[in-house]
């Protein structure tokens, strides 16, 4: 894998022996960006007729194709060319994947593939229908899939695939790799994210949001409701819980065990509440926070459940 190196032995390992390559593969980890990459980044090599080992031309006729989204041979759910969404994906999506398998690969000696992003949308029936496939699959044809949820996937379809994990990178391989690419992001940024580089590459406009958050925070009960602005919806209903679950979580963190995970930089803040907190409170606000997260991607008030979180934040400290 040329893109991220610590996954290099990983796509050595699949290129190795392309004569008893599976006929399913799931690519799995912690990060759906980094899988969804993983993955697409595979399918287009595999397709590419002029590869050199394990790296796709980019100037074939096929890798043309691909790049332009109209491969005949490549079927991709919910990943061509957009940003792959959390919507559920349909049986029939999955139904027409026999139907793409029937006809006859453009290419002589050609695979025919298949790839389905976030693959733990598919609901009962999607499963079961893919699982038909798997069961059977067509010669010379491979399902991919890529997910940060493998225990969404059903059993029967995990057990005839080729599971292929992406670990997270330590901290200092992800500092480096983001230094080989000259964006300035430290150790503090980095935990944010979960030290997952590609997510902060791909949302690195919001940590500056983030950080003004988390300053009028560390404010607690003393919280100025002037200091809580309408553009802390800026990136969503979703992205703001997310930002108060990882504060949250490392308020707690450090109250049990005097660790910090996403706000190393913060730790004055951080100490001075954990030292005023309830811990019965931190778990009901942790709880709060869970249930307004399953909805907070669908049409509902913003600003209001916003005030809710504020409110209920304030409690931890009393």
């Amino acid at each position: 894998m040329r893109q991220y190196p610590w996954y290099q032995e990983q796509w050595e390992t699949l290129f190795h022996d392309l004569e008893r390559f599976p006929h399913a593969l799931i690519i799995h980890g912690q990060d759906n960006a980094v899988c969804d990459d993983f993955a697409q980044n595979l399918c287009h090599a595999l397709l590419c007729q002029n590869r050199l080992a394990d790296v796709a031309c980019g100037a074939c006729d096929n890798c043309l194709w691909v790049n332009n989204h109209s491969h005949p041979d490549f079927f991709s759910v919910d990943a061509e060319g957009n940003e792959t969404t959390d919507k559920l994906i349909p049986v029939k999506v999955i139904r027409s994947l026999k139907n793409f398998f029937e006809l006859t690969s453009h290419q002589s000696h050609g695979k025919k593939i298949a790839y389905i992003a976030r693959a733990h949308r598919m609901n009962k029936e999607s499963s079961n229908a893919l699982l038909k496939i798997v069961e059977e699959p067509p010669n010379d044809c491979l399902i991919i899939l890529s997910t940060s949820q493998l225990d969404a996937i059903i059993p029967t379809v995990k057990s005839r695939s080729r599971l292929v994990h992406l670990h997270q990178p330590v901290q200092e391989d992800g500092l480096a790799y983001l230094q080989t690419l000259n964006l300035d992001m430290d150790a503090s940024t980095l935990a944010f994210f979960g030290n997952s580089p590609v997510a902060a590459i791909n949302e690195r406009d919001t940590y500056d949001h983030a950080k003004s958050i988390v300053r009028a925070l560390s404010d607690g009960e003393a919280l100025n409701p002037d200091a809580i602005k309408n553009d802390w919806l800026d990136y969503g209903l979703a992205w703001l819980v997310t930002v108060m679950q990882k504060w949250s979580y490392d308020l707690l963190l450090f109250k049990l065990t005097q660790e910090i995970s996403y706000f190393p930089a913060e730790k004055s803040a951080l100490e001075k509440l954990a030292g005023k907190s309830s811990l019965p409170n931190m778990l009901v606000f942790q709880k709060k926070l869970n249930e307004i997260k399953a909805y907070a991607s669908k049409p509902v008030n913003k600003e209001i459940n916003m005030e809710v979180m504020m409110m209920e934040y304030r409690k931890m400290f009393r």
